[in-house]
């Protein structure tokens, strides 16, 4: 899998450098601009870090994490750099000590009135187990590297629609390939938005196609994804919004099947499988001045991040709501439901069926403008088809997170 050696080693020289580049540009170009530095500070103490069935090891866990953020914007040009480090370390002898490295960027150039260009760019060490949980319901219980670009162009068709292209690369590395495979994903997308206001007010409908294309390396599986989708958003009332999207997906995928009573010398033959399945989307939010929340439910096609080796079909109900106790006090809760499914020789040779789920609540405390406090509960549980798999995982956790801006 290719890689950017020059990422690998130690982005922190150039990202700095390209940081101070925003900040000159944006006073240049007589530009809108911000220097942001955050500081996150964690306490967290977890009885399940590996997220075991047996042999649970809890731990507390410190992280330190400063972050800085700049941007400048103009009529025409809009610039983010973002960089983060994260110092890890556990009161556990057994877990070694860690770090994660977070650096982004992303860019937009209007050409015309009608035409913009955008582009992104990330790089990220990542060592978290948690990471992935709220998004997929996976524990990964390995350092990655990834590498994240993009490019894309928004056409305005007409005044009330709105084309798009775009184009994604995802490579990721683990560092133990026996657990899980290193994965590159390419894809790409065309959509259109239209502003239906004059059939029904605060409608818009929407349509996009796909081509994506995921190689995972240790398993020697290559799937190919073609999807088409059609949707639409309406705002209800000012503080009640609906979208749903839904269409169909095709999918060929091409894996090492090994023979059920292989004789010796017998290597693996290659198959290949086509499948078909249902997409779709759907949420529904409210924004009010002292309580919001969403709930949203999904099935589609997912890279399962290289743990499996192989794509999933996944399921996901997730909530999330915020209500405001007092002024300065704010109670946020959230949760999901997943489920991770692939029949043997579907997706790979392997079959997957995984069941997750998550609940946290926690309170949020703002101690000034700039400065605010966490404190809360987390608990999630995953089970397999395999007798004794499950497992589960309770955290507790306090955070104080700080931030400032210059230039602006």
């Amino acid at each position: 899998m290719a890689t950017c050696s020059l990422c690998l080693r130690d982005p922190a020289p150039w990202i700095g450098a390209l940081l101070l580049l925003v900040w000159w540009s944006g006073h240049s170009l007589a530009a809108e601009t911000a220097v942001t530095p955050t500081l996150e500070l964690r306490q967290e103490y977890t009885d399940n870090f590996f997220y075991r069935p047996a042999g649970r090891i809890g731990t507390i866990v410190t992280r330190v994490s400063p972050w800085i953020k700049a941007a400048a914007k103009t009529e025409l040009l809009s610039v983010s750099l973002a960089a983060r480090h994260s110092l890890l370390r556990y009161s556990n002898p057994g877990i070694k000590d860690d770090q994660e490295q977070v650096y982004e960027g992303t860019g937009s150039y209007r050409l015309t009135p009608r035409l913009k260009f955008s582009g992104s760019a990330a790089y990220r060490r990542e060592a978290w187990p948690d990471r992935e949980i709220e998004l997929s319901g996976q524990a990964l219980n390995l350092t990655s590297r990834r590498q994240n670009y993009g490019a894309g162009a928004q056409y305005q068709i007409s005044e009330l629609t709105l084309g798009t292209l775009g184009y994604g690369n995802e490579q990721t590395s683990y560092s133990d390939n026996s657990r899980s495979s290193d994965l590159a994903t390419h894809n790409v997308s065309a959509a259109f938005q239209h502003d239906a206001d004059r059939w029904l007010s605060l409608l818009k409908l929407r349509g996009a196609a796909s081509f994506s294309r995921s190689d995972y390396t240790t398993t020697q599986t290559e799937i190919e994804n073609y999807q088409l989708t059609l949707g639409a958003s309406w705002r209800l009332h000012e503080l009640w919004s609906v979208s749903a999207d839904a269409g169909g997906r095709y999918t060929r995928s091409g894996f090492l099947a090994a023979p059920l009573a292989p004789p010796p010398g017998l290597a693996a033959r290659r198959e290949v499988s086509d499948s078909k399945g249902v997409v779709f989307k759907t949420s529904l939010d409210y924004g009010g001045e002292w309580l919001t929340g969403s709930l949203a439910y999904s099935r589609d096609l997912n890279t399962s991040s290289g743990q499996f080796g192989t794509a999933v079909e996944r399921d996901a109900l997730t909530f999330s709501l915020n209500r405001r106790l007092a002024y300065e006090l704010f109670a946020v809760a959230g949760g999901g439901y997943y489920r991770s499914k692939a029949d043997s020789n579907q997706f790979g040779s392997q079959p997957v069926d995984e069941t997750s789920w998550r609940g946290s609540l926690s309170l949020r405390y703002q101690l000034s403008p700039d400065w605010a406090a966490d404190l809360g509960y987390d608990h999630f549980r995953r089970s397999t088809d395999s007798p004794g798999s499950s497992a589960y995982r309770n955290k507790v956790f306090f955070q104080v997170t700080g931030q400032t801006s210059f230039f602006e």
